[in-house]
């Protein structure tokens, strides 16, 4: 039984009936303007030269773990 149900209020079956649509009915919204954001934000690193520093450094740090993967010993 979930932790969010408690027995001795009422029948388990109701508490889950009214509490377990709780979580998507936040969750939606939450995510929602998440994306929303991340959406903004990523167009304005494509045309930005930010944008495109970030993708040199992430090439930068993916290769240099590539090569760390490669020189290290096997275990």
């Amino acid at each position: 039984m979930p932790l969010f149900v408690d027995p001795a209020r009422s029948p388990p079956w109701v508490q889950m009936l009214i509490l377990g649509p709780l979580l998507p009915l936040m969750s939606v919204p939450f995510f929602a303007v998440l994306i929303a954001g991340a959406s903004r934000i990523a167009g304005r690193l494509r045309t930005s030269s930010a944008g495109r520093w970030l993708d040199g450094a992430a090439g930068t740090l993916f290769l240099g773990l590539g090569v760390r993967l490669l020189a290290g010993s096997p275990r």
